[in-house]
């Protein structure tokens, strides 16, 4: 599923292309959803859409549907495997075309929010996030009790 070239499979999972093709995001993702061993997914340095494509690689890696469908499998993963889902939108990168790829950004990050899939800003505060619903978790199954 993953190119053998600039990858990696192992934790973190690098897919090598900031930009996934559909054919390649859906399967990775539902190989790590459907592990026992995997408790949270957070996604990082992907770009879903077409302006962020344009930003990155200078051209429209994908058509308006494709940006839709890439958008919706987070969502679809989320609800198939019913495991929490983090998606994290950095501000990192800067220039003259800084303006068009922060409104998509923010398109993003709404979309993911209306749809209740949280999206942070750094990867610190994603992985904060993350160890905290780690921690209420195991204190309900332990039956502690908040003070």
């Amino acid at each position: 599923m993953i190119p053998g070239i600039g990858s990696c499979v192992r934790n973190p999972i690098d897919i090598a292309n900031p930009i996934p093709p559909l054919q390649m995001l859906a399967p990775v993702l539902e190989t790590v959803a459907q592990s026992d061993q995997i408790d949270a997914i957070m996604m990082r340095r992907i770009f879903l859409s077409v302006e962020a494509s344009k930003t990155v690689i200078g051209y429209a890696s994908v058509s308006d549907q494709e940006e839709q469908q890439l958008m919706d499998i987070p969502l679809r993963i989320r609800e198939q495997f019913g495991k929490p889902l983090v998606i994290v939108l950095s501000e990192e990168l800067t220039g003259s075309d800084k303006i068009e790829y922060e409104a998509e950004r923010r398109k993003l990050r709404d979309y993911y929010f209306a749809n209740g899939i949280p999206v942070y800003p750094t990867l610190n505060r994603a992985a904060r996030a993350i160890a905290h619903l780690a921690r209420y978790r195991e204190r309900l199954e332990s039956g502690v009790k908040e003070s």
